[in-house]
C-alpha cells in the first residue's frame, strides 16, 4: 500500500467535486506551470486535512485541539484561495485537455505528482514517519489554527517572495473575465477523508519495514486493524504466516484473517480457506475451505482477489463430492462464519468486527454456481 499512491487516489477522486466551468484564456507553458505550482500549494494543505482529522482526532479529544472547529475554521478563512485552485485544477485542465491534449497531459501529470510528493512530504514534516502522537498532532493542528499560516498571510509571514507568487497568481486567475470560483467545503473534504486518512500510519509502518522493525510494524497496522481497517489486519496476518519479520505463527495469522474478515477485507477470508485447505496450523475442513473460496468470488470488489479466490475454488473443486456441495449451499452466512471461528474460538476476538448483515441468507442463495437445483427444504 504505497503512501504516495493512496495520495494520488485521493486527488484525482476528489477533482470532479463542485466544478465550475469557466474559460480558459490563451497561455503559455510557463503560464501553465505557475498555475499548476499556485494550485499545488493550496490543494496541498487541502489534502493533508483528512489525515490529521482521522489521525489526531482521538488523541486530542478533550484537549484545546478539537479537530473539527479547527479544521472547519480553516477552510472558512481560506475559502477564496481553495475555490481559485479548484476552478484552476479542475474544470480549466479539462478543457485544456479539449484545446491541446499534449500541453494536458504534461500539465495534469505535474499537479497529481506534486501533489503526491509534497503532501507525503507535508506528513512527513508532522510526523517524521513514526506513529501519531498527541504532541505531534499538536503541532500539526496548530498549522490550521494560527491565521498567520492562512494562504494570505503567508507571504508575509515567511517573507518567502516564492510564496508571494503563488498567491499573486491566484489573484489573476480571479481577475480574469468569466471566471467562475468552484465550490469547496468542510462538508466536501471530509466525504473523502477515507481515501487519504490513514496516511502517516502507513508511512510510520512503511519505515518500519525499510529498517527491519518488526514490533514497530505490528504495532502500526495493529493501529490501523483496531480502526477498522481490514488491510491492516490481512498484512499483520501474512506477517505471521510467512514470518516477515516477526516469529512464524499459524494461530496467529489465522486470527489476523479472520479479523480481515470480520472488517470486511475479503482477502482474509480466501486466506482462511486456503489455510484450512492446506491444514496450515490448523485441522484441514475442505467444504469450509471451499465455501470461503467461493463465497468470496461473489463479495469481494478487488478483481485480483476474486481471481485469486476462484483459482483456489477451481482447484479444490475435484476433491469436493456432492455431500459436501450440498452442505456448503446449505450454509447461511451466520453459520460459516461460526465455522471459520471454531480453529480460534478459545481466543477474545482482535478487533470489534461488524455484524453480519443477513447473516441468515444461505450461500446456495448468493452464490450462482451453487444455485442450480437448490431447494432451501434440503437444508432441513
Amino acid at each position: 500500500m504505497g503512501v504516495a499512491r493512496h495520495l494520488v487516489f485521493a486527488v484525482l477522486l476528489f477533482r470532479g467535486v463542485g466544478l465550475a466551468f469557466a474559460e480558459v484564456p490563451t497561455l503559455s507553458e510557463s503560464d501553465v506551470e505557475k498555475r499548476n505550482a499556485a494550485a499545488a500549494f493550496v490543494l496541498i494543505r487541502e489534502f493533508t486535512i483528512p489525515t490529521i482529522i482521522w489521525e489526531c482526532g482521538p488523541l486530542l479529544r478533550g484537549t484545546p485541539y478539537e479537530v473539527e472547529p479547527i479544521f472547519q475554521g480553516w477552510f472558512e478563512r481560506n475559502r477564496v484561495e481553495l475555490e481559485t485552485a479548484r476552478s484552476w485544477a479542475d474544470p480549466n485542465l479539462l478543457e485544456l485537455k479539449a484545446k491541446n491534449p499534449a500541453m494536458y497531459q504534461r500539465a495534469s501529470n505535474e499537479l497529481i505528482r506534486a501533489i503526491a510528493d509534497r503532501g507525503l512530504k507535508s506528513i512527513r514534516d508532522f510526523f517524521n514517519r513514526q506513529l501519531p502522537s498527541q504532541s505531534a498532532c499538536e503541532l500539526a493542528v496548530k498549522n490550521y489554527e494560527d491565521p498567520q499560516l492562512d494562504f494570505k498571510n503567508m507571504p508575509r509571514f515567511f517573507q518567502d517572495e516564492k510564496i508571494g507568487e503563488f498567491i499573486r497568481t491566484l489573484e489573476i486567475i480571479r481577475s480574469e473575465p468569466g471566471y467562475k470560483p468552484a465550490k469547496v467545503g468542510y462538508d466536501a473534504a471530509a466525504a473523502f477523508r477515507r481515501y487519504s486518512s490513514n496516511m502517516a500510519t502507513l508511512d510510520a509502518a512503511e519505515a518500519a519495514k525499510e529498517r527491519g522493525d518488526g514490533q514497530a510494524t505490528l504495532m502500526a497496522y495493529q493501529s490501523l486493524a483496531k480502526r477498522g481497517d481490514g488491510a491492516g489486519a490481512q498484512v499483520i496476518g501474512l506477517m505471521y504466516l510467512n514470518g516477515r519479520l516477526v516469529q512464524k505463527n499459524p494461530i496467529e495469522a489465522y486470527r489476523w484473517f479472520y479479523a480481515a474478515w470480520s472488517l470486511a477485507d475479503y482477502n482474509g477470508l480466501n486466506a482462511m480457506g486456503v489455510m484450512l485447505r492446506d491444514g496450515i496450523g490448523i485441522s484441514r475442513d475442505l467444504p469450509v475451505a471451499q465455501a470461503a473460496f467461493l463465497l468470496t468470488t461473489v463479495v469481494t470488489r478487488d478483481n485480483v482477489a476474486r481471481d485469486r479466490a476462484q483459482s483456489n475454488s477451481d482447484r479444490l473443486m475435484p476433491q469436493i463430492d456432492a455431500d459436501d456441495v450440498r452442505r456448503i449451499a446449505c450454509f447461511s452466512l451466520g453459520s460459516l462464519d461460526g465455522e471459520l471461528k471454531k480453529p480460534i474460538q478459545a481466543f477474545p476476538p482482535l478487533v470489534p468486527g461488524d455484524s453480519l448483515n443477513s447473516a441468515e441468507r444461505k450461500l446456495g442463495v448468493l452464490i450462482p454456481r451453487l444455485t442450480t437445483n437448490f431447494n432451501t427444504d434440503s437444508c432441513k
